[in-house]
């Protein structure tokens, strides 16, 4: 009987412990303008309902406290000068002398007024949210829209709010930026811009990177690497990013945008054929080479057109119309073309307009350096086909290149011309130190699984690459009568680390068993070879005059693209 009375206790006391570890509250996150609030007492959730300590979360919402125990009265001064008065054992407070209800009555928890927040919070101008199970709680505080002041030496960004927040800069490149995250706040608009466009600054962007935590983003886009300092507020609500040099009187700058005031197309007296674009302030430019149909696109960010801009026909035959387009960010250019070849782009500040020249000037190959880079080598054989190596085909094929180059009496390096390993970077390297005119990486392409892939890509980082690369491919698809996986644009050492028109070309994959048979014909590596000399002659000279491919070539791709 004894023992039975024994497990019976035993087990009652496990069910006991289980029921009180099922009903135990999880413990609460608050956070408060970034900060979190841990008590005590801690926050904690009644009835679905946040709970905590009133004189913690009004703190950092900016107010300050007067707690009076012996009369069990707490008020605060809200940033804004509001007025508020809570009392303990009651089910509402004061806000500027109007009552204002509380779900619950108020009490003291180890000396400490404690209250339902959510009223609390939105009284103090903050914003309650929380997840779905009411674990984590975020008090986010609005910020002001930015006021700018300063002058042609530097500025401030003013950034205010009524929560207790900290903020912290970071930097990127590629483009250059810096940017300030400040936790537990939300951006007077979701999201949003500003032109600047002085002090070596485009603009200021902000947005909510995140909602959970909630952190506000403000982006400076920068011309150049430079210093840019976040000093916070004597108060901690909020601050200012500084860039250059700023005294702290300087007045606000005005609201300002690049207008596009004309454009033009005319010729130089050496022949050269420009597209001119004049506008009222400097716009940060980018620019690509387009398809369907041929056209190079002139992106100036946060740019406006005020007045109408004609649309122009071409002069020459290179040209074949130009026309403006609004944008969102900006305003488009798009230049038409009758022929692909190389071009300049060049920026001047003048004291009647801010202008961009877009140039076609023909050049003669035979003048130019050439860098050609057969891909890998040495110890790296690259990729693996059935019987190729990579570090072979990609050699043979260079070295087809500059024979050719060579018999039109143009200077060709290789980075290699037998099987030896050479670092990325080196050859990057080598094409600076020698001051090349177009660096050209030649390289057949794999999958991890064979047969899954075929087809001719090329690859180029910068915008100024981007019309060889667009050059290159379409004599190779021409050349080759391979898949066009198109021109991409990706970070591959040997072209990312290249100031000059710099490309990476896949002539086909060499783990697919069709196209290694190509690639072992010497005819075929002959009309890859081909191509890249007359894309290279048509991006310098606007005429590609190299022979043509044999047909038997041409037939053969054909039925081997018919068959996949």
């Amino acid at each position: 009987m004894q023992l039975k009375h024994t497990l019976l206790a035993a087990t009652l006391l496990i069910i006991a412990v289980r029921i009180s570890v099922a009903d135990a509250p999880a413990e609460v996150y608050l956070q408060v303008a970034g900060q979190q609030v841990t008590g005590p007492p801690a926050p904690c959730v009644e009835n679905n309902l946040l709970w905590g300590p009133v004189d913690a979360v009004a703190r950092a919402l900016g107010a300050e406290i007067n707690w009076q125990p012996e009369q069990g009265r707490l008020t605060a001064t809200a940033p804004n000068g509001q007025q508020l008065q809570w009392e303990v054992g009651v089910a509402h407070f004061w806000q500027d002398g109007q009552e204002v209800s509380l779900p619950a009555l108020t009490s003291v928890a180890g000396g400490v007024l404690v209250a339902p927040l959510p009223p609390i919070v939105e009284a103090l101008g903050g914003e309650l949210s929380a997840n779905k199970e009411l674990i984590r709680f975020y008090v986010t505080v609005p910020m002001s829209q930015p006021v700018i002041r300063g002058n042609d030496e530097g500025f401030a960004i003013e950034l205010e709010t009524n929560g207790l927040v900290i903020g912290e800069v970071k930097y990127l490149d590629d483009p250059y930026r810096a940017y300030l995250n400040i936790h537990g706040a939300r951006p007077h608009s979701p999201s949003g811009r500003r032109y600047i466009g002085q002090c070596g600054v485009w603009r200021l962007r902000w947005g909510q990177f995140s909602d959970r935590p909630p952190i506000a983003r403000y982006v400076i886009d920068l011309k150049e690497e430079q210093q840019v300092t976040w000093l916070p507020r004597a108060d901690g609500r909020g601050g200012s990013l500084i860039v250059g040099k700023f005294e702290g009187d300087e007045p606000e700058l005005p609201i300002r945008y690049p207008q596009l005031e004309r454009i033009r197309i005319y010729q130089t007296n050496n022949q050269a054929t420009v597209v001119q674009a004049d506008l009222s302030l400097p716009a940060e430019l980018d620019y690509e080479v387009l398809a369907q149909p041929w056209r190079i696109r002139l992106h100036l960010r946060d740019a406006r057109i005020t007045q109408q801009i004609p649309r122009q026909r071409g002069r020459g035959e290179i040209i074949k119309g130009v026309e403006a387009l609004a944008a969102d960010d900006g305003v488009i250019i798009e230049v038409y073309l009758d022929k692909l070849m190389r071009f300049d782009i060049e920026k001047t500040d003048t004291q009647q307009a801010w202008q961009v020249r877009l140039s076609f000037q023909k050049a003669r190959l035979c003048d130019k350096l050439i860098m050609i880079d057969p891909g890998h080598g040495g110890k790296d054989s690259g990729a693996r086909g059935r019987k190729l190596l990579e570090k072979d085909v990609n050699l043979d094929v260079a070295m087809r290149i500059a024979q050719r180059l060579a018999a039109q009496d143009c200077t060709a390096i290789l980075t290699r011309d037998c099987d030896v390993f050479v670092g990325l970077f080196d050859r990057a390297k080598f094409a600076r130190q020698l001051a090349v005119d177009a660096f050209v990486s030649i390289h057949c392409n794999a999958m991890p699984r064979p047969d899954t892939n075929w087809g001719t890509e090329t690859y180029y980082y910068t915008p100024q690459s981007n019309m060889l690369a667009v050059i290159l491919q379409q004599q190779l698809l021409e050349a080759l009568g391979r898949k066009d996986n198109g021109v991409r644009q990706a970070r591959f050492v040997v072209i990312r680390e290249n100031e000059i028109p710099s490309v990476l070309v896949e002539l086909m994959y060499l783990n697919h068993q069709q196209e290694e048979q190509l690639l072992s014909k010497p005819e075929v590596r002959a009309a890859a070879a081909e191509a890249v000399v007359r894309g290279l002659r048509q991006y310098f000279e606007g005429r590609p005059d190299m022979p043509t491919i044999q047909t038997t070539v041409n037939e053969e791709n054909a039925t081997n693209k018919a068959a996949q």
